[in-house]
């Protein structure tokens, strides 16, 4: 096996060759097959809320904190919910992080919508998906070359060592 060249070598010259997902977003796993909360997380979030309002903050900034997990929230408003958070100057650091920390956990992220047209389009996009699974890999084959066609790379081995 070793003896044998490969019938492709990628050519990467550079890190954003092999870049393939941004460094700010973590990967997801979100499926529509699966629920968008489980139960194990809904009982997490009633804790998360008692603690909340155990921890006795001002109504204006339960009513900043409510608004923001309401909705789903991006990049954008996250950043401005932190800046309107750090605003308050009647709030320690201890309680700003923790405000911040609460409306990350008890908040969602906004989904990404895909970047695809048509599965954008609610009408079409279960068709086209069934079809894009039914017609992915027609027309391709892999045959492997035969060991007749393959040029030996023991030269090149002994010349490496």
């Amino acid at each position: 096996m070793r003896s044998v060249q490969p019938e492709w070598v990628p050519n990467i010259s550079s890190f954003d060759d092999a870049h393939y997902f941004e460094e700010d977003e973590p990967i997801s796993d979100w499926s529509e097959s699966m629920g968008s909360e489980t139960v194990e997380e809904s009982e997490n979030r009633a804790g998360l809320d008692s603690e909340f309002l155990h921890f006795g903050f001002e109504a204006d900034v339960r009513a900043l904190v409510v608004e923001f997990t309401a909705r789903p929230y991006d990049s954008t408003k996250l950043k401005r919910f932190d800046r309107d958070i750090d605003d308050h100057s009647e709030l320690e650091d201890e309680e700003k992080e923790y405000i911040k920390w609460y409306a990350r956990r008890a908040g969602h992220k906004e989904r990404k919508r895909p970047r695809d047209k048509l599965l954008r389009d609610p009408w079409v996009k279960d068709d086209v998906l069934r079809m894009r699974k039914q017609t992915a890999f027609l027309g391709y084959s892999w045959r492997c070359k035969g060991t007749l066609h393959r040029p030996r790379v023991d030269g090149v081995i002994a010349a490496i060592s």
